[in-house]
């Protein structure tokens, strides 16, 4: 199962938005985007079940981007699960990693608490060794880790994102040294903190 399967749907609809990036979205006005939400509304009910998690991913995008934290979140759990539980990452690689890296930044940006943060890791962590996003994927995973205190993995993925850093000349302001750095501050506030239970 893919996140759009190659046989196109029967309802015009649906296919006009099955063609809509979910990375294009943040280009939208307001009035584009509440228009986009109405089209999803209507199509999302009647939507057969292999297009579903597209749509329900640009209805996340498009809850974001109209300012809506609790429902984009919600929405990007429904789809992160999904994803996770179908074995997707491996099944369509490019599209299921930007999935989980937006949920995670979503989940994240929702509210910084323990939960919301340990979730965002969830969705991190069966990607980490991707190799799209990679500085992102790996900053993101740093700074969360020392957010919730946990040291262990602090130190394991800072350890991994300078070495993507001493490999790579970094180019495209990834903005992964900041993250280091954000995330050196956070642990150093934290104290002793935690140590993380491998399964």
């Amino acid at each position: 199962m893919k996140l759009q399967a190659d046989v196109p749907p029967e309802s015009p609809l649906v296919r006009d938005l099955l063609r809509i990036e979910p990375r294009r979205v943040h280009f939208y006005t307001p009035d584009e985007l509440r228009e986009l939400g109405r089209r999803l509304d209507r199509a999302i009910p009647r939507c057969p079940k292999k297009h579903l998690l597209k749509l329900k991913w640009l209805k996340a995008e498009c809850e974001r981007h109209l300012d809506q934290p609790v429902s984009a979140d919600k929405l990007y759990k429904e789809c992160a699960e999904q994803v996770l539980a179908l074995g997707l990452v491996k099944a369509d690689g490019t599209q299921s990693v930007r999935l989980l890296i937006e949920a995670a930044t979503v989940a994240r940006a929702r509210a910084q608490t323990q939960a919301q943060l340990e979730r965002a890791i969830s969705y991190l962590i069966p990607i980490q060794d991707t190799d799209i996003a990679t500085p992102r994927v790996l900053g993101m995973l740093t700074e969360m880790y020392a957010q919730v205190g946990d040291k262990r993995g602090y130190h394991e993925f800072a350890a991994k994102a300078n070495v993507y850093l001493e490999e790579h000349t970094l180019t495209d302001n990834s903005g992964l040294e900041e993250a280091l750095e954000r995330a050196r501050r956070a642990i150093e506030l934290r104290g002793p903190g935690v140590q993380r239970q491998d399964n």
